[in-house]
């Protein structure tokens, strides 16, 4: 019979790609597991797992029974809380978001708000848009924020809508390029697209982590420039841009006490110009918490004072 050991045990293995290391992680032995998996399959008719020297596999049916399963456990885990004593109950705020400036500097200056709050624990991570709705849908974050041109907007709206997500506009910036003060490009009174060809381009993100599916993101690679930079801490990439004149990054507009900080300047191109939305994501019927509402009100604000500073020239 089915209960929840057994679910958290194909979860975990199907996390681990491996049965031992599923079993260190469960601290039971790799036989045990491996027999509780087997005689779940049994029960239930299907095959979870493919088997192989090189790990374990999650079949199409294994897929579907992983998403219930994850379904099933984070809506008991979210009971123990509600019914939790009240001495052991502490508020937790997670949020994903894509790496962006503005969205961090809100984050920084909201955590000063909670810093009287006797029980948080705060999670906030940087990712790509495809792992922001992985993160959403399976319950490890219940707000996520992510980032993609206006020309995907059908993409994301279908997505979102097949995995039982509400999206909510947070912002449409446009695209602007950033370099440093003494860059060539900063020279120019008209930014071209041929100007930035001539440059290496800086991108935020890891290239393993696509902010789109493999086939659909091969559609839109418009890319500029023949060199780039991958760059994981957004530090990294402001240091880069001031101290290399070859370099540039294209996103959204970044806020102005930040390029002042790092001695940058940024402008639009006037042959490139894709539009970008930042869209907030969690699932259906939720309801936020008054600290998730806070922060969402404080971005939209931020983000408000930002376009009134003409910080998108």
């Amino acid at each position: 019979m089915m209960n929840l050991l057994h679910l958290r045990y194909v979860v975990e293995t199907a996390e681990a790609g491996s049965l031992h290391k599923a079993a260190e992680a469960l601290y039971t032995a790799p036989s045990a597991l491996s027999r509780a998996i087997r005689e779940l399959e049994a029960s239930l008719g299907i095959v979870i797992f493919d088997r192989s020297a090189k790990g374990m596999h999650v079949t199409p049916d294994g897929a579907l029974f992983l998403r219930y399963a994850k379904t099933i456990l984070r809506q008991v885990d979210e009971m123990e809380e509600m019914f939790a004593p009240e001495a052991e109950k502490r508020e937790r705020f997670a949020v994903v978001v894509p790496r962006s400036v503005y969205i961090s500097e809100v984050f920084a200056r909201f955590t000063e708000e909670l810093a009287g709050a006797e029980r948080i624990d705060m999670f906030y991570k940087e990712t790509t848009s495809m792992d922001a709705v992985r993160c959403v849908v399976e319950g490890d974050y219940k707000l996520g924020i992510i980032r993609y041109e206006e020309r995907y907007e059908k993409f994301y709206r279908e997505l979102l809508t097949d995995q039982g997500l509400e999206r909510r506009l947070i912002a449409q910036s446009p695209c602007v390029a950033v370099f440093g003060e003494k860059s060539p490009l900063a020279q120019k009174e008209r930014l071209l697209r041929e100007d930035l060809a001539a440059c290496t381009e800086v991108l935020r993100g890891d290239p393993n982590l696509p902010a789109m599916p493999e086939a659909q993101a091969n559609l839109g690679t418009d890319r500029i420039s023949q060199r780039q930079i991958y760059i994981f801490d957004r530090s990294t990439q402001m240091e880069i841009l001031a101290a290399n004149p070859d370099t540039y990054l294209l996103g959204t507009p970044v806020p102005e006490q930040t390029l002042a900080r790092y001695g940058l300047v940024q402008r639009r191109c006037e042959d490139y110009a894709p539009v970008y939305l930042d869209e907030l994501i969690f699932r259906e019927g939720y309801q936020m918490s008054e600290a998730e509402a806070a922060f969402v009100k404080r971005l939209s604000g931020y983000r408000k004072e930002m376009l009134a500073r003409g910080a998108d020239r």
